[in-house]
């Protein structure tokens, strides 16, 4: 029978002398090293855009929207729904410099479906997980895009049993001291769609929502609202615009702008005008309840309201 090591405890007294790891920064603001991760939004709002984006900026010791890489990853893309063809076409357009190209893109692997000759691994499932394992060794960050596709043998996802095969593999890599980014859908609420066990063992959720202005004729636009973090806050953590423009010489460039209205400042808004009902503000704001009163309540403290 297998016998797993005994479950330690240390006194106050040596956990302090203790030499521990650090966190490195992979990209800043957001993105730790041993950090669980999510990215949701609804469909068609570009939810892979923005995980290509950081795959290749991570990767290449670059940039993308408002967040830097000090320097480069080794990163696993893990896709579960894209031709291969369509991914090529996206990773082809970020390939402006001969030199960049020639150093760094090893840097980047790639699963995709198109071309496996079976199924992509379910990473709800132990045989799943090991049929990745080689890969996911190498890698400084793992990108799952996205749940829906890669998540499949579990039971019902609004069940909090369901993510317990996930939960175990995800803080297996936060041990190894990998960074793992989930690519997620948003349910009709605007909150991610399952169940809310998954944030809990996160360390960052970020959500892509459509601006209140936004029309088809923008393309790729969207704002980005840090929905959870655990060790930063200020300017760095308030929400921003990002979209994706065409430049005179045919070129894509996403360019980003301040957010026209955080969540925050909209809660205020609506108790300054004399809403005070948590639940009407969230179906207005299009966020939970929770949500609400956890802006309120700051709102007040910091004597805004």
């Amino acid at each position: 029978m297998y016998s797993q090591p005994e479950i330690k405890a240390v006194g106050l007294d040596t956990f302090l002398k203790l030499s521990l790891p650090k966190k490195d920064k992979i990209m800043s603001p957001w993105l730790d090293s041993s950090s669980l991760n999510m990215i949701h939004a609804p469909r068609g709002i570009g939810k892979t855009h923005v995980a290509i984006g950081i795959a290749y900026a991570l990767a290449t010791g670059g940039e993308f929207l408002c967040w830097k890489v000090p320097s480069p990853k080794k990163v696993l893309y893990i896709d579960g729904e894209m031709t291969a063809s369509a991914m090529q076409d996206r990773f082809n357009k970020k390939l402006n410099d001969a030199v960049l190209l020639q150093s760094t893109l090893t840097n980047l692997s790639i699963i995709t479906p198109d071309l496996q000759e079976r199924l992509m691994p379910d990473l709800a499932s132990a045989k799943g997980q090991l049929d990745i394992s080689k890969h996911t060794d190498l890698a400084d960050v793992i990108i799952v895009d996205n749940l829906s596709c890669l998540v499949r043998s579990s039971a019902d996802e609004n069940s909090a049993e369901s993510w317990n095969t996930v939960l175990e593999w995800s803080l297996k890599m936060k041990r190894e001291r990998r960074a793992v980014i989930f690519i997620h859908h948003s349910g009709k609420s605007g909150q991610q769609r399952g169940t809310s066990r998954k944030e809990d063992s996160l360390d960052v959720v970020i959500n892509l929502r459509r601006p209140e202005n936004y029309c088809p004729t923008m393309g790729a636009r969207f704002e980005v609202h840090y929905e959870k973090n655990r060790e930063w806050a200020g300017k760095e953590a308030k929400p921003f615009v990002a979209q994706l423009t065409q430049l005179e010489s045919g070129e894509y460039q996403w360019v980003t702008s301040p957010s026209e209205s955080s969540t925050r400042d909209r809660v205020i808004e609506a108790y300054k005008r004399g809403c005070t009902n948590n639940s009407e503000i969230a179906k207005e704001i299009g966020v939970d309840r929770t949500t609400v009163f956890r802006h309120a309540q700051d709102a007040k403290h910091a004597g805004e309201l």
